[in-house]
């Protein structure tokens, strides 16, 4: 037999080598690092049918050729507080890969950073970390969200169980302040400003439980104010008087959670709920099959958070804490507690963020990824059973999630596939004329149908198709809501379009700003029929998938415009008069000081000399400013976290090198 060859090195250098071979990672690091990589695989089931071309349209969540960013990030529309960090992030990987692929690749990069984080968190070995990563990503409530096109929510729901590992960890240490918690706090909310309300309900119980000390409410407030500085740009967009949308009675019953055959806390329970209750939800695809598969679920959780309070496991009870506040809320006014959801809809600040009561079913998805991790352990740890029946009992149990795949995988499950704008879209793309001229975009609904769609309803993708300045309706029509829009401009449309067109169509359109209307045929081709007949409208193209009409009557002043700025547009010299500036109303816009006046149908009119002028929207140097404190904060606490985390691994660098 040959002898083993040996390599002499010295102790020091192969510390020094092995710290930076990535093969040698630790054992949790190596389980973390697989998971991710099952939450990738899952998702890249998901979105492999999308990768190949086309714009993945959903109900919310639309991709076009044009730009992502809305001018509610400028302060120009009612939907400011909308206007996150996350719309500039978006906007810049649509840069970098482009917009096709930024639409579905935004829907991958939840599933591995969900299933990474769930592995991170519940820190029990292999397989009960593979069982909480499948069910951080294989849900009810994931396919839901993905078919609705919640890509915020989710890219947020995916930073929880970091964000609790982070602050369980902090508490352990008995921190006065974790900069990597309020980091992964300050992330979550510039992504989804549900995140404030999920991620404060997680860092307020891991504070609560199981007693607390003047610390644990010292670093809950630092932990909250460092992350807060993400949100100055909404503090500076309300402070400025910026109009938002308005949010009352009617949300909370269009959105309130929808009671499945079992009744309303079971739907919440088994992580369904969504307000549109579609015939593509879980138990619908799983049919008969969907009762005893969530029965064993349950059994797996039920065991693994009864092993987990028996040990006197701080996740256990916090596990037991996200479940029962989870579906507490979820129930929303609904159910015994529904006074409580309604006294903080009424009272709490910001709270009318959370209209749609089934989100926080993202808490009990988070007590569930605990409970299954446990319940996997608790099997492999059965010391009456044989070794084999352990492993496959426990094989099972991590496979259980998976069962959601046939409503998740291919393009949730072959139902949504992407959608090639007609031809005749392009065509009236460039017939339409730069800004500051804009398009009326017909029909007038915030959601409707279309035929490259293939029916299916989707959020009106005008704004993320056309190149130019577009109005499109805002209307949610669902229930009693038709809309939260508080725009004068909408209300308008709103009554022309009721009226037919009225009797002055084309000059109120030019009050309005508008130099063409564009109307989407398909459906509603009798409804809109209409507007070919409206006296000062010249039909300039008719597709089978698109009429277009330029509005013969000028809009006064609108010769005399250049756009300079997001938020801003000079009057070049020539005849003085009346100037209207296609845009939403408010004292904000002005020339030298002076604010303009309010037409009747809710734009800003000047009246000017022959000389030049500039007219700007003042708040919009407010609101960069704060834009520019909320990146600077959230890099702050990014920075801090990488610091810290690089000080805590010191100590094991000088033990490796010891």
């Amino acid at each position: 037999m040959e002898a083993p060859s040996v390599t002499l090195v010295h102790p020091r250098v192969t510390s020094t080598m092995n710290s930076v071979n990535p093969a040698r990672l630790s054992p949790h690091a190596r389980i973390v690092a697989e998971s991710g990589l099952i939450g990738l695989i899952v998702g890249g089931l998901v979105v492999a049918p999308w990768v190949a071309g086309g714009y993945l349209l959903l109900l919310d969540w639309v991709s076009g050729p044009s730009s992502t960013v809305s001018p509610g990030l400028y302060g120009l529309s009612d939907n400011a507080l909308d206007a996150m960090p996350w719309r500039l992030g978006i906007e810049v990987l649509r840069q970098v890969v482009g917009p096709v692929a930024t639409a579905w690749l935004v829907v991958l990069l939840p599933f591995p950073i969900a299933a990474a984080g769930a592995a991170h968190l519940v820190r029990m070995g292999r397989l009960p970390s593979y069982a909480a990563a499948l069910m951080a990503v294989s849900t009810p409530l994931v396919v839901d969200r993905v078919t609705a096109g919640h890509v915020a929510y989710l890219l947020g729901l995916s930073l929880l169980p970091w964000l609790l590992s982070s602050a369980l960890n902090a508490r352990t240490q008995q921190r006065w302040f974790s900069a990597r918690t309020a980091g992964w706090y300050a992330l979550a909310i510039a992504i989804s400003p549900h995140m404030a309300w999920l991620g404060g309900v997680i860092l307020l119980l891991v504070t609560a439980l199981p007693r607390t000390s003047r610390r644990d409410v010292v670093r809950l407030l630092l932990t909250g104010l460092a992350a807060a500085g993400t949100y100055a740009y909404a503090a500076v967009v309300v402070l400025s008087g910026v109009p938002t949308l308005s949010i009352g009675e009617a949300d909370l019953t269009a959105f309130a959670t929808v009671s499945g055959p079992g009744g309303l806390l079971p739907t919440v329970l088994t992580l369904h709920g969504y307000w549109r209750d579609w015939d593509g939800q879980v138990r619908n695809v799983l049919g008969g099959a969907a009762l005893p598969i969530a029965l064993a679920v349950a059994t797996v959780i039920i065991i693994g958070l009864v092993a987990m309070l028996r040990e006197g496991n701080r996740r256990g009870r916090l596990a037991v804490a996200f479940i029962a506040v989870g579906a507490v809320l979820a129930c929303g006014t609904q159910g015994p507690f529904g006074w409580l959801y309604q006294w903080l809809f009424d009272t709490v600040p910001l709270f009318t963020t959370m209209r749609e009561p089934a989100k926080w079913i993202g808490l009990i998805q988070l007590g569930y990824i605990i409970g299954i991790a446990a319940g996997v352990r608790a099997i492999q740890d059965w010391q009456r059973a044989p070794r084999a029946a352990r492993t496959a009992t426990a094989l099972v149990a991590v496979a259980l999630p998976l069962a959601v795949l046939p409503a998740l995988a291919w393009g949730l499950g072959g139902r949504i596939s992407t959608s090639t704008y007609p031809a005749g879209w392009y065509a009236a793309a460039e017939r339409l004329d730069p800004a500051p001229a804009r398009t009326l975009f017909l029909p007038w609904h915030g959601y409707q149908p279309f035929a490259f769609t293939d029916e299916r309803t989707i959020a009106t993708p005008a704004a993320a198709f056309f190149p130019g300045p577009v109005l499109s309706s805002s209307a949610i029509e669902v229930g009693p809501l038709r809309s939260d829009s508080t725009s004068e401009q909408q209300r308008a449309m709103d009554e022309l379009v009721a009226a037919g067109g009225g009797n002055d169509f084309a000059g109120a359109l030019s009050r309005l700003g508008f130099t063409h209307v564009a109307v989407s045929r398909g459906l509603e081709d009798d409804r809109y029929a209409w507007v070919a007949g409206q006296p000062g409208l010249t039909r300039l193209l008719d597709d089978p998938s698109m009429s277009l009409y330029s509005v013969d009557v000028p809009v006064p002043g609108l010769d005399r415009l250049d756009v300079t700025g997001p938020a801003s547009f000079v009057v070049r010299e020539g005849t003085p008069g009346t100037v209207i500036v296609p845009v939403e109303y408010s004292p904000g816009w002005q020339i030298d000081g002076q604010s303009g006046t309010p037409t009747a149908e809710g734009t800003v009119a000047f009246t000017v000399g022959p000389g030049k002028a500039l007219i700007e929207y003042k708040p919009w140097s407010r609101i960069k400013f704060g834009i520019l404190i909320s990146l600077l904060a959230l890099a702050a606490v990014f920075v801090a976290g990488l610091v810290e985390h690089r000080r805590d691994l010191r100590p094991a660098r000088q033990a490796d090198h010891a």
